[in-house]
């Protein structure tokens, strides 16, 4: 089970604002109200999205004993369908999800991860199995007085800093006001600090395992050939790449005209020219691609895609990146029509180690860590609290 990954909140909020534009920010509808920080709580992993919300006592999910609120699922939840978006950026549609109708849309949409699920059953999942994770590393860094350092805390100081800009700046009141209105519950400014912080221990807790986790290269062999990664299809080197994606306008009708398709050409080619008569250092194609790119994956590491294997890329991108010969700093210009229409800047930014010993170590690794995962939640109960079935109703404001 994957832990809710650490993503800026400012981000956050640009994403969510530029895919469900429909909140009047200069009127928001929310009033600050008082109300205490509310502890965590943990939920089952079941979302019945045909159920109608139901009155209750306020406890969403139940970890062990302590019962957790709509205001701390509802958090997680958003936590949840952002990190998808921002792994997955503007590829999320090819998995079936459809952001145009807004976020009250996703109990309505069928998730194609599982049949009998919707998408707003698959983030509140999400949100549950992370939850219980978060709430358990938490318990497990009490333990063995694991706290947050200085730049886990200046990380923290940064959201809250990012929050207190973003909600001024769309009008609203406080910071508590503008997290009200976003998460739709009565989520106050010291609640969603201790979400934060929650949050960071977690991943920090979990990166520190992870970090310690080390094979020796006769034990990765070993699994590379119990996995049969040790045949010819497996032995090459993984590359890396930066990239910056200029996709084609469609038409009204939803197809791209050879305009189009030229204009997103030519737009790329302009790019390749700026690149060529710059410093050609990673600190100004980063910058580049915040400015020009609409991969919106990559844009926080400046357009890196790491640990390319083949099969990964699209047929012209991936035909260029493992011609052989292929050299640090090499660049061109890629079109693709497939199953995206737009054109690439592309970027050489080396070669990895052996794929098939990266499998193999990628697999001893996960298979150490769902064990360490495991040890760390045995004993945990998680349940269903009667608020369970109005977490996540989101009006559509986003």
């Amino acid at each position: 089970m994957k832990l809710m990954k650490k993503l800026s909140l400012f981000m956050a909020v640009v994403m969510v604002l530029a895919l469900f534009c429909g909140c009047d920010a200069k009127n928001p509808t929310s009033k600050e109200t008082d109300a205490s920080t509310k502890s965590s709580v943990e939920a089952s992993t079941s979302a019945d999205d045909d159920d109608d919300p139901i009155s209750s006592d306020g406890i969403a999910y139940y970890i062990n004993d302590t019962g957790y609120p709509i205001e701390v699922l509802n958090l997680f939840y958003l936590d949840s369908f952002i990190s998808f978006l921002s792994t997955y950026g503007s590829y999320a549609a090819y998995f079936g999800l459809d952001t145009s109708t807004g976020i009250v849309e996703l109990e309505n949409q069928t998730c194609d991860y599982s049949a009998d699920k919707t998408w707003r059953g698959f983030f509140l999942e999400d949100a549950c199995s992370n939850l219980l994770y978060v709430v358990a590393l938490n318990d497990c860094a009490k333990a063995n007085n694991f706290t947050c350092t200085d730049e886990d805390e200046a990380f923290i100081q940064e959201q809250l800093d990012a929050l207190a800009e973003v909600a001024s700046d769309e009008g609203y009141e406080s910071s508590e006001a503008y997290l009200k209105e976003m998460y739709q519950a009565d989520v106050t400014l010291a609640l969603y600090e201790e979400h934060l912080r929650m949050a960071t221990i977690a991943d920090a807790v979990y990166a520190a395992y992870s970090d310690s986790l080390s094979f020796t290269e006769d034990a990765i062999k070993s699994q590379r050939a119990s996995l049969g990664y040790d045949s010819a299809d497996y032995d090459y080197s993984l590359v890396s790449m930066r990239h910056i994606l200029v996709m084609a306008e469609a038409g009204s009708d939803g197809t791209y005209s050879e305009e189009a398709i030229q204009a997103a050409h030519d737009a790329a080619v302009e790019i390749y020219n700026e690149w060529l008569a710059s410093d050609q250092s990673d600190e100004t194609f980063a910058s580049m691609v915040e400015k020009y790119t609409d991969d919106t994956a990559s844009i926080e590491d400046g357009g890196l895609y790491d640990q390319i294997y083949k099969g990964m890329m699209v047929e012209g991108i991936e035909d260029w990146l493992f011609t052989e010969g292929r050299k640090l700093g090499d660049v061109a210009v890629i079109d693709n029509n497939g199953s995206y229409v737009g054109t690439h800047v592309v970027l050489f930014a080396g070669e990895g180690e052996n794929y098939g010993m990266y499998l193999a170590e990628s697999d001893l690794k996960d298979s150490a860590l769902s064990d360490w995962l495991d040890d760390v939640v045995y004993g945990y109960t998680a349940k269903e609290g009667s608020d369970y079935t109005n977490a996540a109703r989101f009006k559509d404001i986003f």
